[in-house]
């Protein structure tokens, strides 16, 4: 039974349809109508893009036990493997607030930060006023204000015993955004960002494709976390040299890059969750002041958990009630439940119930609905996400199997036009393993297609049809050997 026939069965046995209409709470529904999306691709991709903005300061409600957030790349499939214009949308917040930060510290050296640094400690109320004409005193006031976006928090001293060491690190790596940083330089290029952590808002498939299974493996070394050697301009005189990265990244990609990632790197479909961000085939219908609504709270949001990052804080949620939280917890042991009757194995998906609460407590900041009802959204959204993962990965692997044959079409090929006519038994006997059943229903297969000619006793010769003629349709069908 193939991955979507073992899904369609759970699911229709012990869960609603995903389609299923509900109330939009918070303007999503109507947002993800407007930018030509789905709701649950649009779900995903503001969970991911405001984590990826949090950094490593997220942790996630499982049952009784937070703990951090585990590695999570959703991959958003295209045609072309363009990125769509919801991510489009939802990557320019971040990034102006990226580029916000690296030009304020932009005019100033290390060093000079660093020489701030030590006057502060040795005389902290001497160099405290700001002028314009004294360079020192404004980088002063820059490490001692806390009143402006991602600066030090007033009362951080309590929390950490050397708080100018903290504003240091702050101001020396402003930046936590990188668009499509080459592979070869990317542990250098996440070191420089805010506490080793970067966002990668859409980085293309193709790029790690182009490097190989090298580039994989970096890529997902980087996603779960590595140590890495800082420069020198941020770590000036301290004997700390090196400091735990990770990456949080959304890639774009088209069907065929999928199928390509699954072959180049084995273990890729069970590190990514794959979603189809195209649009969807009828228009939605959205309310203008809900799409209002939801932009507002996403862009306010970006920035609330950008400066809690900078300053180091985790962003607290108030409890859930004792019905929604039965509720969610039932609803994600359904869920797990379907991903095991759907046996894709993915990591990220176990973890998708949480990482969406997560991103809907951080847009609700106040009591908009019953607990219940925000959990029922959330299970809706994540079976709507399993199901799609599940088509795209069987689409991806129907495909892989396609290439294979088509790689095994052209030796048969080559070895009849070789020596033609060819008896069935000497063409087989030209291959390390010589059973003719692997290779009877494609030579079935391609003399229907005209590529090949069957005369009696089972001799083969080329027929009129290249097989170059072929392949893109072949490729293009989905049910071609179904």
């Amino acid at each position: 039974m193939s991955l979507l026939a073992h899904f369609n069965s759970a699911k229709a046995e012990q869960l609603e349809p995903a389609d299923s209409a509900c109330t939009d709470l918070y303007g999503l529904s109507s947002w993800s109508s407007h930018i030509d999306s789905t709701e649950h691709a649009a779900a995903i991709q503001m969970a991911a893009m405001l984590a990826g903005v949090a950094g490593p300061i997220v942790e996630l409600d499982h049952g009784e036990i937070p703990r951090p957030m585990s590695p999570s790349v959703p991959v958003l499939v295209t045609k072309g493997g363009r990125r769509p214009r919801s991510l489009e949308a939802l990557r320019l917040v971040p990034m102006a607030v990226d580029e916000q930060l690296r030009k304020r510290f932009s005019g100033f050296s290390a060093e000079e930060f660093h020489h701030g640094v030590g006057e502060l400690r040795g005389a902290r109320g001497l160099f405290m006023e700001e002028t314009e004409q004294n360079r020192q005193a404004q980088i002063r006031a820059l490490l001692a204000e806390s009143g402006a976006t991602g600066g030090p928090d007033p009362y951080e001293s309590d929390l950490e015993p050397d708080v100018y060491d903290r504003r240091l690190r702050t101001v020396l790596r402003p930046g936590f955004v990188l668009e499509n940083p080459s592979c070869i330089e990317l542990r250098k290029l996440v070191a420089a960002c805010h506490d080793s952590t970067a966002l990668l808002p859409g980085f293309p498939l193709a790029h790690l494709l182009r490097g190989g299974g090298r580039a994989f493996e970096e890529f997902f070394g980087m996603v779960e976390g590595r140590d890495l050697e800082l420069p020198v301009r941020l770590t000036g005189n301290s004997l700390t040299t090196s400091e735990r990265g990770e990456i949080r990244c959304i890639l774009t990609a088209d069907s065929g890059e999928i199928a390509d990632a699954m072959e180049a790197f084995p273990g890729f479909a069970s590190r990514v969750i794959l979603v189809d961000a195209s649009r969807p085939t009828g228009p939605g219908t959205w309310d203008e002041g809900k799409v209002a609504v939801f932009h507002h709270t996403y862009d306010r949001v970006v920035q609330l958990v950008a400066d809690k990052r900078r300053r180091g804080h985790c962003l607290e949620f108030p409890l859930w009630s004792p019905e929604g939280r039965r509720v969610r917890l039932d609803n994600q042991a359904a869920f797990l439940d379907a991903c095991d009757a759907a046996k894709v194995p993915c990591t990220g998906l176990e973890d998708l119930p949480a990482v969406l609460r997560w991103a809907f407590d951080t847009i609700k900041r106040k009591a908009v609905s019953p607990d219940e009802e925000v959990a029922a959204i959330i299970h809706r959204l994540c079976i709507a996400l399993l199901e799609g993962h599940v088509r795209l990965l069987g689409a991806a692997q129907h495909r892989a199997e396609l290439v294979r044959l088509l790689d095994l079409a052209e030796k048969l090929v080559a070895r009849i036009s070789a020596k033609q006519p060819v008896r069935q038994r000497d063409l087989v006997r030209t291959f390390d393993v010589q059973k003719v059943s692997l290779y009877r229903p494609l030579i079935d297969l391609l003399v229907r297609e005209g590529v090949l000619v069957e005369e009696p006793r089972n001799v083969f010769r080329l027929g009129s049809q290249p097989l170059e003629s072929v392949r893109s349709r072949w490729l293009a069908d989905p049910v071609l050997l179904s």
